[in-house]
């Protein structure tokens, strides 16, 4: 991919695992990540860096991750660096 892809995996207030770590400096939802994706959420007028937002998506780690909902939001995005990119772009 030539901008590069980008895929992450934090822990997601959807579930309890984003206030088990108490070390955490952030927590994250499924949807933290699209104002670098859609120029209507941008958070600062200067904001430069654009993704194309491919897919998200809630998971447990494991059957321990399950019983105690500790769930992990997953989103994989592709960075735009001024080539082309199929499908609809927002940003």
């Amino acid at each position: 991919m030539p901008g590069g892809y980008q895929e992450l995996r934090v822990p997601t207030t959807a579930g309890n695992a984003a206030h088990l770590y108490h070390h955490a400096e952030s927590v994250h939802h499924p949807t933290s990540f699209l104002p670098y994706c859609d120029s209507r959420l941008k958070r600062h007028p200067d904001q430069r860096c654009r993704f194309q937002f491919i897919q998200s998506y809630d998971l447990y780690k494991d059957d321990f991750h399950k019983k105690y909902d500790l769930k992990y939001t997953t989103i994989h995005m592709a960075a735009l660096k001024g080539q082309r990119h199929p499908g609809k772009q927002c940003i």
